[in-house]
């Protein structure tokens, strides 16, 4: 009899300890279907953005020339799934894009040329396909590529991030960029070099027909000022004797780089492509030992207006114009100065700037940033101001590196 209890004590023990172990295994079989299901979910075989998304963010901040018209986008032909978008932007960069039909997202990028502004073209590109990344991993990810247009040498490079595979090819008579999902099986796209126009066949050439575009007529007012004609290049020229179109605004983003001030304000703001040039100087300076800060980048038309009018009153209108522009004269107003100081200086903007170890850190190494010292020393006869080692301009680095190794300013570069 006592065996007999015992006997069914020990199978009432046992069958919960056996079902949970059961519904332990089921609970296993059914993680693991699950994570191999997310596995298979997570295969990408296009890029993740919709052409609209995709051309929406790559335009910010791009000179005319280079944007992509979303029209490119619609009505497209497909043939076995897939579509191509082939564009030529301005007379240096051929874009190439292949949308899928059943997802409707952009499955492979390709954009290849001539010019020397490829670092800013890259830059879009990443921020398009990126769009949730900051503009320190933007950054990041630009050094890696290394584009330099400045290269003597062959350079290629293959890198990854996220779910997509870049390859970097760069020679003497150009480069590319081509961007494909990780987990792409075929692609549509051939890695090589190829320009918009026939009868640009290199690099020299390519300079002449962007000498017409940076040469285009601008408008003389009654005043004898000109009025410029290519607002959104990098290479703008903005002084006394040529100003903005009226009502000119760029777009806009906020660097992340430490500023004496803590409000929310525009002039924390820069055209996109400046803002990743001036995080790659600050970081740089900050390994090299000096901690930088931005004080003044954009100003609107209005706020300069009422800045050159305290001036002329405060001072006179012949000192107020040879130390502060005049609305539309601004340098400011493109989104592509900014004003840096440090805490040797108590955060202002004086000459003594100059003088500081911050200060000479930046004259000898903001080139490679592609920003120069816009209003040097010894040069008030051809920009029309005073020194200031404060004020830095985004001009690209191959320019950059030009006007420093020349000891010249940007109207001397730009003749």
């Amino acid at each position: 009899m006592k065996m007999r209890l015992f006997m069914v004590f020990v199978l009432i023990s046992t069958v919960p300890l056996f079902l949970s172990a059961c519904q332990e295994k089921e609970n296993t079989a059914a993680d693991k279907k699950q994570t191999e299901d997310k596995k298979v979910e997570q295969k990408w075989v296009d890029l993740g953005v919709s052409p609209e998304s995709f051309v929406e963010v790559y335009n910010l901040g791009l000179p005319d020339k280079y944007k992509l018209d979303p029209k490119d986008f619609m009505e497209l032909t497909f043939a076995e799934g897939k579509a191509k978008v082939e564009k030529d932007l301005g007379s240096t960069v051929r874009f190439t894009a292949i949308v899928t039909e059943s997802r409707g997202k952009v499955s492979e990028v390709k954009i290849s040329g001539v010019t020397d502004e490829q670092p800013l073209l890259f830059t879009s590109v990443l921020r398009a396909i990126h769009q949730e990344a900051t503009t320190a991993q933007i950054e990041q990810r630009m050094q890696e590529v290394k584009a330099n247009p400045s290269a003597e040498k062959e350079i290629e490079r293959d890198m990854s991030w996220e779910h997509v595979n870049y390859r970097y090819h760069q020679l003497d008579k150009g480069w590319m960029l081509l961007i494909q999902p990780r987990d792409l099986e075929s692609t549509l796209l051939d890695p090589t070099i190829s320009y918009p126009k026939a009868e640009v066949k290199d690099k020299e050439g390519a300079k002449k027909e962007e000498k017409k575009e940076k040469t285009a007529e601008n408008k003389t007012g009654e005043d004898g000022i000109q009025t410029v004609s290519n607002p959104t290049s990098v290479l703008v020229l903005v002084n006394k004797s040529h100003r903005l179109p009226s009502g000119y605004v760029p777009a806009l983003t906020k660097p992340n780089v430490r500023f004496p001030f803590s409000e929310d304000l525009a002039k924390k703001k820069l055209r996109p492509e400046a803002a990743t040039a001036l995080e790659g100087l600050f970081t740089a300076a900050k390994q090299a030992g000096h901690i930088l800060y931005a004080q003044s980048g954009y100003r609107s038309y209005e706020r300069q207006e009422s800045i050159f009018a305290y001036n002329a009153q405060q001072m006179g209108e012949k000192e107020a114009n040879r130390v502060s522009a005049r609305p539309g004269q601004s340098e400011h107003q493109t989104g592509l100065a900014m004003d840096i100081t440090s805490q040797a200086v108590n955060y202002s903007l004086e000459p003594i700037f100059g003088e500081t170890a911050e200060g000479k850190w930046v004259a000898a190494n903001a080139h490679k940033y592609g920003f120069i010292i816009r209003y040097p020393q010894g040069k008030e006869g051809v920009t029309g101001y005073s020194y200031e080692p404060w004020h830095l301009r985004y001009v690209g680095i191959e320019a950059a590196t030009k006007i420093k190794s020349t000891n010249s300013t940007l109207e001397e570069y730009l003749k």
